[in-house]
């Protein structure tokens, strides 16, 4: 069976092109559910009978303008964490080849015994 492929929209300085759908597509995270699930609700609630632009100035302190249905989205996402954080596992200290062939010896002679 083929993989399934749409078509990504180019740019000014790339053209389009086919790509691989992506998994979360159609088997999307229970994270990226609820995130889904808050921005519409947020969208719909707040953002839906705005229109027109806000000038909005950014942590950097540069000054954007916006869609006016978009800045309540912005304030309620913002911040938003929502996937449980992923446990930092700790590299095992590499072996030099030395110590390598020790151990290597020592497993050999119990055997042997």
């Amino acid at each position: 069976m083929a993989e399934r492929q749409h078509y990504v929209k180019g740019s000014k300085r790339q053209s389009g092109y086919f790509r691989r759908v992506p998994f979360h597509y159609e088997f999307p995270t229970d994270s990226m559910r609820q995130a889904r699930r808050i921005l519409t609700e947020t969208a719909f609630s707040k953002g839906r009978d705005k229109f027109g632009a806000v000038k909005v100035v950014s942590d950097e302190g540069v000054e954007k303008t916006v869609p006016a249905s978009a800045e309540p989205i912005k304030e309620v996402m913002k911040g938003l964490k929502i996937a449980p954080s992923k446990p930092v596992t700790v590299p095992e200290p590499e072996i030099s080849p030395l110590q390598r062939l020790e151990k290597f010896i020592k497993i050999l002679a119990e055997v042997g015994t």
